[in-house]
């Protein structure tokens, strides 16, 4: 599926327009599944962002000149993001570059993709639109079960290029209608969209269906309010796998940026994660979550919370897995913008008369490799100690136990 969805950047008759393009906020990735090796596993959790709103407005708001001559545009803005390009209303045809600067924090371009640890993030570096715009009213279409007239309709091409050099190539055509303004695309690789955008009392609302022949459908509806707030809801499945949908949520986005979302996953063995998140203006992001296998005893299997830290880039998690014995193994982790992972964790038995019966820390680099120490406790007072070196991908290289009596008796006996 294509990374950026589309924009269109010149306004369409029966629609309103905005300033800026709203983005889904980050959302954590899939747990991993518990097992009930007690031995320590780096399971980071990995943020996701989405793709850009398809509403028909936007960037810029461009205005047909009365004059009905050709106009030329070359605009910088101060993020130092630079439009170049042109529209000539007497025949309707226009073609509108706008070149991203890269960022810092990573976060250029709308609609970048999230790194994986240790790799350099992709953002959009150039968005082109060629296309052209029919603005004198002069066709009808079936639109809500009727043949209505078209105030306004348009083809354009839209190529976006990426700092890792990919491009997504995406056609589109529209049709504006007093009530709603229909539109449409269809890429290369078998992408299409259909789409409806609306003015309602409460907002603009976009509803959306991306999908590939058997590889995806993604339905969204999109609100977005005068105030500049909105709130999208959204549902992906992946049409090679049992679950349907694979993922359905929402989130509602404040005015000043800070928000919240839900976000439900649906497994092929019939597993279920659930996050509730929120995200923060300074670009924090924390939340719960919980994973169940429902043929498991405990409900549910695994219930943890995450906080993410725009200014180091790093994350912090703890969780919970529970087993259907009535073990337990809590785990807290420091996940750094390298890859690196600061690790410690307890096991503990309800059945032995010691806790916990395990303590461990372990540190590992972006390739799994690292060092860490394990503590054993045995029933009897004996506990054995055990240090490890990994490997790259956490393949033990060195193993070293050894065994410790009893701690000293408090009377010193």
């Amino acid at each position: 599926m294509h990374r950026f969805l589309p924009l269109l950047l010149l306004p369409i008759a029966g629609c309103s327009l905005g300033d800026s393009v709203a983005l889904p906020e980050p959302v954590p990735a899939a747990l991993p599944e518990p097992t009930p090796d007690p031995e320590p596993e780096p399971a980071a959790l990995s943020s996701a962002t989405g793709s850009s709103s398809v509403r028909l407005a936007t960037l810029l708001l461009l205005v047909v000149p009365a004059t009905g001559e050709r106009e030329e545009y070359d605009l910088l803005y101060a993020d130092g993001t630079r439009l170049v390009g042109f529209y000539d209303p007497t025949t309707g045809e226009f073609a509108l570059t706008y070149d991203f600067p890269p960022t810092p924090d990573g976060e250029g371009g709308p609609g970048e993709a999230a790194p994986a640890a240790g790799q350099q993030p992709v953002q959009v570096d150039r968005l082109q639109q060629v296309g052209r715009r029919h603005t004198t009213p002069h066709d009808t279409r079936m639109a809500a079960g009727q043949q209505r007239p078209v105030l306004e309709s348009g083809e354009y091409r839209e190529t976006t290029t990426y700092t890792d050099g990919q491009q997504d190539v995406i056609d589109y055509g529209y049709a504006a209608f007093a009530e709603a303004t229909e539109l449409w695309g269809a890429s290369p690789e078998g992408d299409t969209l259909q789409a409806t955008l609306r003015s309602l009392p409460e907002g603009e609302e976009s509803l959306e269906r991306w999908e590939r022949a058997g590889v995806y459908r993604l339905v969204s509806r999109e609100l977005y309010a005068a105030d500049g707030s909105y709130r999208v809801e959204y549902s992906y499945d992946d049409l090679a796998t049992s679950a349907s949908p694979d993922q359905e949520g929402d989130y509602a986005v404040a005015p000043d940026g800070s928000g919240a979302g839900h976000l439900a996953q649906a497994g092929e063995d019939g597993s279920f994660a659930v996050y509730d998140y929120r995200f923060g203006i300074d670009g924090s992001v924390s939340g719960t979550y919980t994973w169940d296998d429902p043929a498991t005893l405990p409900e549910p299997d695994i219930e943890g919370e995450w906080t993410e830290d725009p200014l180091t880039g790093s994350t912090e998690q703890s969780y919970t897995l529970h087993y259907g014995d009535g073990t337990e193994l809590l785990v807290h982790e420091v996940i750094a913008a390298d890859g690196s992972i600061d690790q410690t964790y307890v096991w503990d038995d309800p059945d032995t008369p010691v806790a916990p019966d395990v303590e461990g820390r372990f540190h590992y680099l972006a390739d799994g490799s690292g060092e860490g120490r394990v503590l054993l406790r045995g029933e009897h007072g004996q506990s054995t100690v055990c240090d490890y070196v990994l490997g790259p991908a956490g393949r033990v290289d060195t193993e070293v136990c050894r065994e410790q009596g009893p701690p000293p008796r408090k009377d010193g006996a």
